[in-house]
């Protein structure tokens, strides 16, 4: 069920609401920090996996 929300209210939060380019940033910044800390943590398992130093890995 949808709650009722006054029109004026509706077109504020449209306007007033949306992220800035600097917010948007942030969170991309914010995104891509995280990947490259899950690509890491992967690339330290297969590495203990193959037996090889994350050196040798980058190397291949």
């Amino acid at each position: 069920m949808s709650r009722h929300m006054p029109e004026s209210l509706r077109l504020f939060n449209r306007t007033h609401n949306r992220p800035t380019a600097a917010t948007k940033r942030e969170r991309s910044a914010e995104a891509k920090a995280r990947c490259d800390r899950l690509r890491k943590i992967e690339d330290i398992k297969l590495a203990k996996e193959m037996g090889v130093s994350l050196a040798e890995l980058g190397a291949i």
